[in-house]
């Protein structure tokens, strides 16, 4: 059985962590291609890393279930009439094939 793994992915200051972090997509379906910045993935598809997006961005069919831990700023999701915005220190969970609208309001 593999050991527990802890990583910092960012500090509450925004301060510099020491993780090592790769750039660019999970994979070819990943909506947020070189925005992304990966710190784990494992054989199963977990991953944890960090997105920085100060766009907007429309997808059909959201490719995997993802949760956003938000660090700095706000971001709206909208699915159908539904709209959620969540601001630093909130999270969503975006499901996998759900059709949605990301507008992120950077700091």
């Amino acid at each position: 059985m593999p050991q527990p793994t802890v990583l910092l992915l960012a500090r509450a200051d925004l301060s510099p962590v020491d993780t090592e972090f790769t750039t660019g997509p999970i994979d070819a379906h990943d909506s947020f291609d070189n925005e992304r910045r990966t710190a784990f993935i494992d054989d199963q598809g977990i991953a944890a890393g960090l997105v920085h997006f100060g766009t907007s961005l429309s997808v059909a069919a959201y490719p995997y279930t993802e949760m956003l831990v938000m660090h700095r700023g706000s971001v709206t999701l909208t699915s159908g009439a539904e709209s959620l915005t969540i601001k630093t220190g909130e999270s969503a969970v975006i499901g996998r094939g759900t059709q949605v609208r990301i507008d992120a309001q950077p700091d």
